[in-house]
């Protein structure tokens, strides 16, 4: 009952794969693939934008969510998972002056990526934050000069996170009303 189509394409690979004497030989399996995939249809999450982004991070703002909060803006301007965000640690933000650089107002905030459990694709990634965003900097300056080593800049679960944006929307109402 919870197979996906996914999950029986992969099963029918690795079958492939595991046993060379089948490749070819299953017809009504592929047939049955083709099928599902003209019918299924594709779903696509959409990305946070900034200025939503922005809305919803004046209710998580509230105290006690205010790292949240931070890290709803932050997302949508380096273009990041909520669970990438949610990863981050203080050694993994690089300001100018932590790369050997003098703040010139043309050197952005490198977020390297993947330094411990990695990415969606499994490698290293950096983001990068332009130094325009000015009140952004101070901002995330400030959160990690707040931050001990070794400890989530942002220290929620993704469960928090999400039941903290769903929260705004109960009831199919907005936080605004």
């Amino acid at each position: 009952a919870g197979l996906t189509r996914s999950k029986f394409s992969v099963v029918m690979t690795a079958l492939e794969f595991c046993v060379p004497s089948v490749k070819r030989q299953l017809h009504w399996s592929h047939a049955a693939l083709s099928g599902w995939s003209r019918r299924a249809s594709i779903r696509h999450t959409v990305p946070l934008s900034k200025r939503p982004a922005k809305l919803v991070a004046i209710f998580f703002s509230t105290p006690g969510k205010r790292r949240l909060g931070l890290c709803l803006l932050l997302q949508p301007f380096l273009g990041l998972r909520p669970s990438e965000m949610l990863g981050l640690l203080p050694e993994h933000l690089l300001f100018p002056e932590d790369q050997g650089m003098a703040h010139t107002g043309s050197v952005p905030l490198v977020v390297a990526l993947g330094m411990r459990e990695g990415t969606k694709v499994k490698r290293r990634q950096t983001a990068l934050l332009s130094p325009k965003y000015t009140w952004l900097w101070e901002a995330v300056r400030a959160c990690k000069a707040a931050t001990p080593e070794g400890f989530y800049l942002f220290p929620h679960t993704s469960s928090d996170y999400r039941k903290e944006w769903g929260s705004q929307w109960a009831g199919g109402r907005t936080a605004l009303e």
